[in-house]
């Protein structure tokens, strides 16, 4: 699904099946919620980008940019009679300022 832009500042661009988009939309998980995963279950590496790189292959992922700088992440699936918002991140410089809400929102 292609994600409509958010006038006026807000972008979504589609990642490409590349290994830069897929390390870049890796590096936004690790940023906005590694430290969670570190205390819950500790980061096991090897795992966390296995796992990354099947949901990466998987699922549409876009790349947030706002005031065009890439922040962050989302991927949405459309299904028959909803869509599902599979994945959604924004590192922790990027919370806390209404950004997240303004794309919930959208």
């Amino acid at each position: 699904m292609e994600i409509p832009d958010l006038p006026p500042d807000v972008s979504f661009d589609r990642l490409p099946h590349t290994p830069e988009a897929r390390d870049f939309a890796f590096e936004v998980k690790r940023a906005a919620i590694g430290p969670h995963i570190i205390v819950r279950w500790g980061w096991d590496e090897a795992f966390q980008r296995n796992f990354h790189e099947q949901r990466f292959r998987d699922t549409p992922f876009s790349r947030i940019v706002h005031k065009g700088q890439a922040v962050g992440t989302i991927a949405l699936t459309t299904l028959a009679d909803h869509l599902r918002l599979d994945e959604f991140y924004l590192p922790s410089s990027h919370q806390g300022q209404g950004l997240g809400t303004r794309i919930l929102n959208h």
